[in-house]
Parts: C-alpha cells; structure tokens; sequence
C-alpha cells in the first residue's frame, strides 16, 4: 500500500469492500441470526435486509483504514516503512475505522433482527438504548 496514493487507498478499500459485502452478506445474516436465536432461511429478501447500510459500513471502513494505514505506514513521507511503522499503520487503521463502523453494525444487525428501515432503525436505537455505550456505540471498546 505504500506505492500507491492515498487516493488509490481510498478506491482500493471502497471496491473491495463493495465486492465482500455483497457476497458475504447471506452468511452474516445467517450469523446474526444464529446468534439472535433467528430461524435459518434462504428468502433473499430476509437475507439481504441490512445489506445497504452493510455497504455503506465495509465501503467506509475499508476506504478510512486503507487511507489511515497507507498515511500513518508512510508518516507522510515516501521513505521505506519499517515492521513497525507498518504494524503502526494497520492499528491506527483499525481503531480509526472502528469509530464509524460500531454503529453501523449496531444498525445493521438491529435491521437483520426487526425488519426496519435505514432511517428509522437508529431513531429506535437512539431511543431505546441511548446513543453512546448501550446504543449505537455499545461494543467500540473491543472493535477499536
């Protein structure tokens, strides 16, 4: 990744998240559902319900962590990267990324589970559960 500019990064990480995304989302759903007690199913409809706000969470996450890593592994400089600055990089990536991607995996899984819309489901989580450590951020602790 270092070769490559940051805006290669970006595109880099937003195509192939697009691409898991898409094929995986069947058996993240059946994941979920498994761990939610959910019956097994193959209506794609039930399948890929969450799918769009998936896309939205991989295509993001990619895009920031391949960015991030690429900034952070180079220092903003083109000079050779070191293990370390390297490991460095996919940390701070990580935990960067992580700050966006907790709650739209709190509102895809909560799609999965209740069947509601895009706008509607953090409206309810926000409600129901707050929006910090037991609503849409509940979990960055261990995803950063």
């Amino acid at each position: 990744m270092e070769e490559l500019s940051e805006g290669e990064n970006v595109v880099l990480g937003v195509t192939s998240a697009s691409l898991v995304a898409v094929t995986l989302q069947p058996t993240l759903y059946w994941k979920n559902a498994a761990a939610q007690g959910l019956p097994f199913t193959l209506r794609p409809s039930v399948l890929f319900r969450g799918c769009g706000v998936n896309l939205i969470k991989e295509s993001s996450e990619m895009a920031l962590q391949f960015a991030a890593a690429g900034r952070m592994k180079s220092g903003g400089t083109e000079a050779s990267v070191s293990a370390s600055r390297e490991m460095a990089g996919a940390i701070g990536g990580g935990a960067f990324g992580a700050l966006l991607v907790t709650p739209l995996e709190c509102i895809m899984i909560r799609q999965q589970l209740h069947g509601t819309s895009l706008f509607a489901t953090p409206a309810r989580i926000a409600r129901d559960f707050g929006v910090l450590t037991s609503g849409l951020y509940r979990g960055l602790g261990v995803a950063a």
